[in-house]
């Protein structure tokens, strides 16, 4: 497993073959399928306000209903998503640029060099409303507008 996120009873694991997820502890495990990225690498996982959120080698998926369905977030200018996270109403993932959403996930924005990110963002960590996103080579700290 490459990633694990746990609330309750409930743990998401995910790893090159997907997601799972347990609802008695991690007793036992269930795939979670939803087209076209259930055997994707997951990459990071992050739950907030009812919200799944999961960073895969396409993008990032968002299930408003713990993984029945998901809205899918990629494209070429959005390349893998290597790691998610977020704080309050504010989500980031790190894929390639930050992407950033303020409003639980609805909508997002992305950014890199506008903001002085330098290059590809490869991981994202938050400490209250900061964000620290590392690149090849350094790490920025960006604080969001809400």
């Amino acid at each position: 497993m490459l990633c694990v996120y746990a609330n309750g009873s409930t743990v998401y694991a995910g790893g090159q073959n997907g997601l799972f997820v347990s609802h008695d502890g991690a007793r036992s495990f269930n795939p979670i399928r939803w087209t076209g990225v259930y055997s994707v690498r997951v990459n990071s996982i992050y739950v907030r306000n009812g919200l799944l959120y999961v960073a895969t080698m396409l993008g990032f998926s968002v299930s408003p209903d713990g993984g029945s369905t998901f809205y899918n977030f990629g494209s070429q200018e959005l390349p893998g998503g290597s790691q998610i996270t977020g704080y309050g109403n504010t989500v980031a993932v790190a894929i390639g640029k930050l992407g950033i959403s303020t409003d639980n996930g609805q909508s997002y924005a992305t950014y890199s060099s506008e903001i002085g990110l330098g290059n590809y963002v490869t991981a994202v960590s938050m400490n209250g409303d900061l964000i620290y996103a590392g690149t090849r080579g350094f790490i920025s700290v960006i604080k969001p507008r809400e």
